[in-house]
């Protein structure tokens, strides 16, 4: 049985993964969108931190097998 807070999270980290899929990454070269970065949060490190400082574009990437306690936001971004 998967504990609560585990589903949420899993929720949360695949709603944040279709919210980012669709903002257009940059090219090296173009005159698009600024370049982005990938922000690698350690098991156990601070996912809240990696949400606030991201910039729209950026890619979260956590740890394989790692647990991120919640609840989390995610910030409005412009």
């Amino acid at each position: 049985m998967i504990h609560a807070s585990r589903v949420r999270v899993l929720s949360m980290i695949s709603l944040l993964a279709l919210l980012l899929a669709g903002v257009p990454h940059a090219r090296a070269g173009s005159s698009g969108p600024a370049p982005t970065s990938v922000v690698d949060v350690p098991p156990g490190g601070d996912l809240q931190a990696a949400l606030n400082a991201a910039q729209p574009g950026d890619t979260i990437r956590l740890a394989a097998g790692g647990t991120y306690t919640g609840p989390f936001d995610l910030p409005v971004k412009t």
